[in-house]
C-alpha cells in the first residue's frame, strides 16, 4: 500500500506540474516522500515545482532535493540545470 500511496502521488505532482499547479506539485511529491524520501522524481518533481513557481521561501528546501537527487544520481543532467536556476543562487 505504502508503494502505491508514493507512486498515485508521484503522478499526481507530474500532473500538476504540467498544469502550472505549483504548490500542488510540491505537496503531492511530499507525500510521495513520506512513502519513499530517497525517491528521485518525488525529490526532482517537488524542488521542479518550488522553483517554476518562483517560491523563494522554499528555495533552500528545493536545494536541498535537488544536491539530494545528484548524490543519489550524479550523472542526472536535469537536476544539474535546476541546481544552476537563478532562484537557488540569489541571483
Amino acid at each position: 500500500m505504502r508503494l502505491l500511496r508514493r507512486d498515485l502521488h508521484n503522478n499526481a505532482a507530474q500532473a500538476c506540474l504540467a498544469l502550472e499547479r505549483w504548490e500542488e506539485a510540491a505537496q503531492c511529491a511530499g507525500v510521495a516522500l513520506e512513502a519513499e524520501p530517497a525517491n528521485v522524481k518525488a525529490l526532482f518533481r517537488r524542488a521542479t515545482a518550488r522553483v517554476s513557481g518562483g517560491d523563494a521561501a522554499h528555495a533552500a528546501q528545493a536545494r536541498a532535493d535537488l544536491e539530494a537527487v545528484c548524490e543519489l544520481q550524479p550523472r542526472n543532467a536535469a537536476a544539474q540545470s535546476l541546481l544552476r536556476s537563478p532562484m537557488l543562487n540569489g541571483t
